[in-house]
């Protein structure tokens, strides 16, 4: 079994030194790979730059913006065969439209940025997949709401999309302490599968895969 897992951010730059990023630490994608290498699984990891690493033996390569890290998912797809791709990266939704060459000024009063929606990756993925016709796509959505029926929203419109296998949901407000990182899988508008803790979630992904290929 061959496995392909993003973590960690994209950096949108802003000029040759600035950059636009979120708070994902990659501290999830690593522990998921860590569980499938040690489980004897040929594991790749995508990570961001700063990015949390596994402690265990991958093949890991670092990327840095969103449309690096759109390149090097096609290059691996388009490569060789997978099994699955654990799509846990996260991802900006908006890049600079236009990077200012060099350091721009900080004698500047005022700066305008522009923004430019991104395309969804993980929309791609089975697309660029072409060695890997039954390859399985896991999404990741994070949302940041106390309201359940808000959530529940956010999840169908990832999980009703036909080249998404299953999305993994986690909420801002149940994941801010070290020790709990609950998290719900869902297929469609089903759920198959929760936890508490990453490594939970490691170990669950690694069974659902598994049971997946094996039926």
């Amino acid at each position: 079994m061959r496995v392909l897992i993003t973590s960690g951010a994209t950096r949108e730059p802003i000029d040759s030194v600035r950059y636009i990023s979120n708070i994902s630490t990659g501290k999830t994608g690593a522990q998921i790979a860590e569980s499938f290498a040690r489980a004897g699984i040929e594991t790749v990891l995508l990570c961001g730059q700063g990015a949390e690493r596994p402690q265990a033996e991958v093949k890991a390569k670092e990327y840095s913006s969103f449309k690096n890290l759109d390149q090097m998912l096609q290059d691996e797809l388009g490569q060789r065969s997978f099994d699955a791709i654990i799509h846990a990266a996260a991802v900006s939704d908006f890049s600079i439209t236009h990077p200012h060459p060099g350091k721009m000024s900080s004698e500047n009063d005022e700066i305008n940025l522009r923004l430019t929606r991104n395309f969804k990756i993980v929309e791609r993925l089975k697309d660029y997949a072409k060695c890997s016709p039954s390859i399985r796509v896991i999404a990741f959505k994070l949302t940041d709401t106390p309201d359940s029926q808000e959530r529940m929203r956010a999840i169908q419109k990832l999980s009703h999309h036909s080249k998404i296998d299953w999305v993994v949901h986690n909420d801002l407000t149940e994941i801010t302490q070290a020790s709990q990182h609950s998290f719900s899988i869902f297929s469609r508008d089903q759920k198959i599968a929760l936890g508490k803790t990453k490594q939970e979630l490691a170990d669950t992904l690694l069974n659902l895969i598994k049971e997946k290929l094996i039926s």
